[in-house]
């Protein structure tokens, strides 16, 4: 019963149903109180209605019966909006630490750190996360890093090079030809990345 009341909840916390989410999520807890993902999907629900204080609640009881990388990212995304950066930061590299391919972690990390300026603190640990990354992830984020460096030492022009060749390079054959479709999305998302906080800074 336990995990149709959880992919219940799931769906309408797609749907943005999010009190249906939370009678399910709170039905399948009761069910089954150890389950690690209750507590956690509930984290989800609350982060979603800005009441972070609960969101952060059920992702430390997620996390009080097993670790795992979607809590400590969940904590991460809660402290960041509250603006207790250095909880987030710890909590983004937890994660981070428990599933080297967690991209959603990284590039919030990569993002907050961005946005504060914490560019030795993030180095270390980002240069350290790339190595356990497949090729062309590790390529994109080597880049990333590389281009926002760049953008704090105003210089423009290296980004929009990187803006333009990427736009040439996405409407070329070889793209389409590229195996893996996750590798493709990922590469999209490293584009509009770049063109986001390239008028961010620049603006």
């Amino acid at each position: 019963i336990c995990v149709p009341l959880n992919n219940l909840g799931n769906v309408y916390l797609e749907l943005n149903q999010l009190n249906d989410a939370i009678n399910a999520f709170y039905q399948s807890m009761e069910i089954d109180p150890n389950n690690h993902i209750n507590y956690n999907n509930l984290s989800n629900v609350y982060q979603k209605l800005k009441q972070y204080d609960k969101a952060i609640s059920y992702s430390k009881k997620s996390l009080q019966i097993a670790a795992s990388h979607e809590a400590y990212f969940n904590l991460a995304c809660a402290y960041r909006d509250i603006g207790s950066f250095s909880l987030s930061i710890n909590n983004y590299i937890k994660s981070i630490q428990l599933n080297h391919h967690n991209d959603k972690a990284l590039t919030s990390l990569m993002e907050l750190s961005f946005q504060l300026g914490l560019w030795e603190q993030f180095k270390k640990q980002f240069l350290e996360t790339i190595q356990k990354l497949n090729l062309i992830k590790a390529t994109y984020f080597f880049a990333t890093y590389n281009l926002i460096y760049s953008l704090v030492n105003n210089d423009f022009k290296e980004v929009e090079n990187e803006i333009l060749n990427l736009n040439k390079y996405i409407n070329e054959k070889q793209f389409s030809e590229i195996a893996q479709e996750q590798d493709k999305v990922f590469i999209l998302a490293y584009f509009n990345f770049i063109k986001v906080i390239f008028q961010y800074y620049k603006n």
